[in-house]
């Protein structure tokens, strides 16, 4: 038993699963900065007074995969992308 999951759908999950672990990366290093040393928090997370230092990070992550997609569709933009259901 085999389905084939829609390309575009396929293609946002990845976007979306990256996008998603780098903001659990920068959630933990926030916390771990808070809870440590509040005070030194900053010099803890490198930001080197940039206070948009995490969103930043995330946006080249989400920039990475989406630039990505258009390159991984030129490679194997003819295979399809099957799942099995079979256990």
């Amino acid at each position: 038993l085999r389905r084939k999951v829609s390309r575009p759908l396929a293609y946002a999950f990845g976007l979306f699963s990256i996008a998603f672990v780098a903001m659990g990366y920068e959630l933990v290093e926030w916390i771990y900065a808070v809870t440590s040393d509040p005070t030194a928090g900053a010099a803890f997370l490198g930001s080197q007074g940039d206070i948009w230092d995490a969103q930043k990070d995330m946006l080249m992550d989400t920039l990475g995969a989406l630039a990505m997609i258009p390159l991984y569709i030129l490679v194997r933009g003819d295979r399809d992308i099957p799942i099995s259901l079979e256990k």
